[in-house]
């Protein structure tokens, strides 16, 4: 990343702030010509259910999950079903042998 007066004023303004690590990077980042930023996600989020949240992902799910091709997926519930992890994880390991 390119040291100019233009980052540099963003330090300044970003050393005021409470949280800058929220956005510091992103904002350097996108901002660089030269860099070339997907604007997919690769994240798995059910929004079926409507309302503000999205679904707590279980077993269910794991087809559209791992047929999605997303890296990451939201949102899970350890409490109601932590097997989803290990079934992930056998699938996974599964393709990649």
């Amino acid at each position: 990343m390119a040291q100019n007066a233009e980052n540099h004023a963003l330090f300044l303004h970003y050393s005021k702030r409470f949280i800058p690590d929220e956005s510091f990077s992103q904002t350097i980042l996108c901002n660089q010509p030269d860099l070339k930023i997907s604007k997919d996600s690769l994240r798995y989020i059910d929004w079926s259910q409507g309302g503000h949240h999205p679904k707590t992902l279980g077993m269910e799910d794991i087809p559209g999950i791992l047929a999605s091709g997303a890296h990451f997926a939201r949102k899970f519930d350890l409490t109601k079903g932590a097997e989803v992890f290990d079934a992930i994880d056998a699938a996974v390991d599964a393709a990649s042998h």
